[in-house]
């Protein structure tokens, strides 16, 4: 990393990086392209990666089908009721 240019990003990524106090790099990188894995690497002695956050979209949840299948319950548990009435 050379200044707030972040090196080696793939296509469809966009990053951004800046050297904070003691000469500490920090670098942001965002994409709306799916990926499974991160490599960092440093050629210095030390090298830490903290604050690592990761987000995914959220996935549609198939609920029409989760609700009737409750609403049959309730049915069921009202019709019981109804016969020992």
């Amino acid at each position: 990393m050379t200044g707030a240019a972040v090196q080696g990003l793939a296509a469809g990524f966009v990053g951004n990086g800046f050297q904070g106090p003691g000469g500490s790099a920090y670098v942001s990188v965002l994409s709306d392209t799916p990926f499974t894995s991160v490599s960092l690497k440093s050629g210095v002695v030390s090298f830490e990666a903290a604050g690592v956050i990761g987000s995914t979209r959220p996935i549609s949840v198939p609920e029409p089908a989760s609700a009737a299948l409750f609403g049959a319950g309730l049915l069921g548990l009202g019709l019981v009721r109804r016969r020992r009435a």
